[in-house]
């Protein structure tokens, strides 16, 4: 293994989240869970007006990934929750949230977002000396009569991740399927060590910016760089056959391919989805192709287009990248 690849594993070992972190997180959502089923069992049918009901829990995010970084990590939980309606149409997105906002919870904070709920413990700012850790509820529904008693395998209507608020359809089994390909590989060939490195180059950017006292570009999200490094797995297949440090400028030059709009060969096709991708630059979902998560302009895509340059000019190193 090169020298270069080695910095590389162990800057993200450095920034993996550490096993208290993780103790903590599981202990919030068991927790939480727990007393989120216990409060909608209780409810009258009057303060439930779609009778929403929790089916399951679904983990999602970095810690499912093993790329959770000890900055402040949270926990990301999808809840799948059945409903009744005469129509068979979900309720509205805010109707939900605020929803499930409104209920009495003992211990915890709920902070209502566009796209989640973010809960933390009550009266606690801190845990192990880092900031109090938290979790996102994301709320997917599933009607019992289209889907059956069991949801699994099937598509879910979830809240678009880009902030807008609309149900789309989501189906969580075939977003395992692309991170199960990545986490066969063991290192130096490490899928998990390549994203937590270019997340922590995402994040050095938009610091940098910050500390310029300058207007903050648009993220690039986690699911983004997750997407494009599963794409660059895929065009280079062979185990430790490529230099994680070959990998990570090539996961930075498939920018351009984003400007001119990235499909994938094969990506699933939810039923009956008025979704479209229409112009680029986008990147297609593989996990429902009417979807683009990069949900971005030109304009503001070029600004990451000029970051991902400054790397790959030849003459950086991880020292220059991460320092």
């Amino acid at each position: 293994m090169k020298g270069q690849d080695k910095e590389l594993i162990r800057i993200a070992t450095d920034l993996r989240i550490t096993k208290n972190q993780k103790k903590e997180l599981t202990q919030l959502r068991t927790e939480f869970m727990r007393t989120l089923r216990s409060e909608l069992s209780r409810l009258p049918k009057s303060k439930n007006e779609f009778n929403l009901r929790l089916k399951m829990e679904y983990i999602g995010g970095s810690i499912k990934k093993s790329t959770a970084m000890r900055f402040n990590p949270d926990i990301d939980v999808v809840s799948l929750f059945e409903f009744d309606s005469e129509t068979g149409n979900p309720p509205t997105v805010r109707k939900v949230l605020k929803f499930l906002n409104s209920l009495t919870l003992d211990g915890f904070n709920c902070k209502l977002g566009g796209t989640a709920l973010t809960i933390s413990r009550k009266g606690v700012s801190k845990i192990g000396g880092k900031s109090n850790l938290s979790m996102d509820l994301v709320p997917a529904l599933s009607n019992p009569s289209r889907h059956g008693k069991s949801p699994v395998g099937k598509w879910w209507w979830q809240i678009d991740p880009k902030g807008i608020e609309e149900w789309i359809k989501f189906n969580p089994v075939i977003q395992d399927e692309i991170m199960k390909k990545l986490h066969r590989r063991a290192e130096p060939d490490d899928p998990t060590a390549l994203l937590i490195c270019l997340k922590r180059w995402r994040d050095l950017c938009l610091k940098r910016w910050r500390d310029l006292q300058k207007k903050t570009p648009k993220k690039l999200s986690s699911y983004v760089l997750e997407v494009l490094v599963w794409n660059e797995y895929r065009k280079r297949p062979g185990q430790n056959q490529t230099p994680l440090v070959e990998r990570f400028n090539n996961v930075l030059e498939s920018f351009n391919d984003v400007k001119n709009g990235l499909r994938f060969k094969g990506s699933s096709m939810p039923p009956k989805s008025k979704s479209r991708i229409k112009n680029p630059p986008f990147i297609q979902n593989p996990a429902n192709a009417h979807m683009d998560i990069l949900g971005m302009s030109l304009d503001e895509f070029q600004w990451w287009i000029k970051q991902s340059k400054v790397v790959l000019k030849g003459n950086s190193t991880v020292e220059t990248v991460f320092n």
